[in-house]
């Protein structure tokens, strides 16, 4: 009596899990998506978009002194500081 049992449970089994199973139509139903068709307009943005994170050089300086020897007292600048052509950047010691 239990092998007939187990093979009732099992056939019971197949078929639920074949009737679960989605038929070949209705899995390509589900994959259709609806989607809205709109025509392209100009519009303005904002010219500024308020944004946090970090931004990196593509190219970075080594500032280095052409005259070995020389002994830097103070640096006028802190990092991240925006610089501009001709600006001290540290101080040499004279001696």
């Amino acid at each position: 009596m239990q092998p007939a049992r187990l093979l009732l449970a099992l056939f019971a089994g197949a078929n639920l899990a074949l009737a679960a199973t989605p038929s070949h139509a209705q899995q390509q139903e589900a994959a259709a998506l609806t989607v809205a068709v709109v025509k392209p307009a100009e519009r303005q943005w904002a010219e500024t978009v308020p944004a946090s994170g970090w931004l990196k050089p593509w190219h970075e300086a080594i500032i280095a002194s052409e005259i070995g020897g020389l002994r830097i007292t103070d640096v006028l600048v802190d990092v991240g500081s925006v610089v501009s052509k001709g600006q001290p950047l540290v101080r040499l010691a004279d001696e």
